[in-house]
C-alpha cells in the first residue's frame, strides 16, 4: 500500500503554466498570462531578444502559401525529434493543440525567436485533470529545449512573402501532427516543391484587422 501511494505521488502531474505564474527552470524563466478572451495561456521566455508584441495580420489557413506549410511542418518535425520516446508516448495520448508565435529577423532571413507559446487551458475549459495535459505540465527546461531547437533549426524559405519577414505569425499544431513524423516530412517535401515552382510572393494581408496578442 505504501509503495502504491508513493508511486501515485511520483506519477501525478501538475499544471505549471497558470495565469500570473513565473515558471523557472535551470536555464530559463517563463512568464505566464491569460489572454483577455481567456482562450489561451501565453507563455513567454523572459530572455528572448524582443519581448514586445506585434499585431498579427488576419490570415486564414486556406489562404496560406506553401512557404507557411513548409515552416509549419518543420516545427512539427523539430519538436518530434527533440522529445524523448517517453514524452512522445505521452503526447500522443492527448487531443491538444499548441500555438507558436514566431518572429523572423528580416535582415538575416532567419528565425529570431518564439515570441510566445499559446496553450489552450483545457484543464479549465473541459474540466480536465492535469493528468490529461501534455503541454501545461511539461517541465520548463524541456519547453526551453524545444524553443531553442525551433529557433536554431527552422529554415526560412529563400522566397517568402514579405509579411512573414516583417510581421509575427502563428504556427498551430495538434499533438497528432507532431507525433506523425513521416506525414510531416512528406508534407514539407510537397510544400517545398510547390513554393519553388510558384512562390506566389504577391500575398496581401490586412494588418488593420489583425489578431492582437495581449502584452505580457
Amino acid at each position: 500500500m505504501v509503495l502504491f501511494a508513493m508511486s501515485s505521488m511520483v506519477e501525478a502531474q501538475e499544471v505549471l503554466y497558470k495565469e500570473g505564474a513565473t515558471v523557472k527552470g535551470k536555464d530559463v524563466t517563463y512568464r505566464v498570462r491569460m489572454r483577455k478572451d481567456r482562450t489561451s495561456i501565453l507563455v513567454q521566455n523572459t530572455a528572448i531578444p524582443d519581448t514586445t508584441f506585434k499585431a498579427i495580420p488576419k490570415r486564414t489557413t486556406w489562404e496560406m502559401p506553401a512557404q507557411y506549410y513548409d515552416i509549419d511542418a518543420q516545427v512539427a518535425i523539430i519538436i518530434h525529434e527533440t522529445l524523448t520516446r517517453e514524452e512522445l508516448e505521452k503526447l500522443e495520448k492527448y487531443d491538444e493543440f499548441v500555438l507558436f508565435v514566431l518572429r523572423v529577423d528580416r535582415e538575416k532571413h532567419k528565425l529570431l525567436q518564439v515570441t510566445c507559446f499559446e496553450f489552450p487551458p483545457y484543464y479549465l475549459q473541459r474540466n480536465w485533470s492535469p493528468d490529461d495535459c501534455f503541454w501545461l505540465t511539461l517541465a520548463p527546461d524541456r519547453l526551453h529545449a524545444i524553443e531553442q531547437a525551433i529557433v536554431e533549426k527552422v529554415e526560412i524559405p529563400e522566397q517568402i512573402q514579405e509579411t512573414f519577414l516583417t510581421d509575427d505569425f502563428v504556427v498551430v499544431l495538434g499533438n497528432w501532427a507532431i507525433a506523425d513524423l513521416e506525414k510531416m516530412k512528406e508534407g514539407r517535401k510537397k510544400a517545398v516543391e510547390e513554393w519553388k515552382a510558384d512562390p506566389k510572393l504577391d500575398m496581401k494581408v490586412d494588418i488593420s484587422d489583425g489578431r492582437r496578442v495581449d502584452v505580457l
